[in-house]
């Protein structure tokens, strides 16, 4: 698959990732006392959550292609990048939590809609991504 066919299928989850921290912003703006604090915890939270969600899609493009029979020669190798992308993903969430409760004056609001991309780009950006999928299909 080249590069641009891989843009042209994950352009679902890119708009749903751009409209999400665009709208969170927004709404965490509008909805805190301290806007500035609040922005920065927003932004934090969200590039780590899509941090964690690159890191996702590494680590599953990898085992995909260890549970295939494609490779058999080259499976340590899968196996390499496998564990890689699964221990960076690891070191992700752990960061995740830490600042979670490093968090004490943060706003509630920037943690939920930061970390909610999480939930919110996958699922929304999927469903999308499955209707162009079936109305093509």
């Amino acid at each position: 698959m080249k590069i641009g066919n891989q843009l042209v299928e994950s352009k679902p989850f890119l708009i749903t990732a751009l409209v999400w921290a665009v709208v969170g912003l927004m709404i965490v703006l509008g909805f805190t006392a301290e806007p500035k604090s609040a922005a920065l915890w927003y932004a934090g939270m969200l590039s780590l959550a899509f941090l964690n969600l690159f890191l996702l899609v590494k680590f599953l493009a990898v085992v995909l292609v260890l549970v295939s029979d494609q490779v058999s020669e080259k499976r340590p190798m899968y196996a390499i990048q496998a564990a890689f992308w699964g221990f960076s993903k690891l070191i992700a969430l752990g960061t995740i939590v830490a600042l979670i409760f490093r968090a004490e004056n943060a706003s509630i609001l920037a943690l939920l809609f930061g970390l909610g991309a999480m939930v919110a780009v996958p699922l929304i950006g999927g469903f999308w991504w499955s209707k162009k999928g079936l109305t093509h299909a």
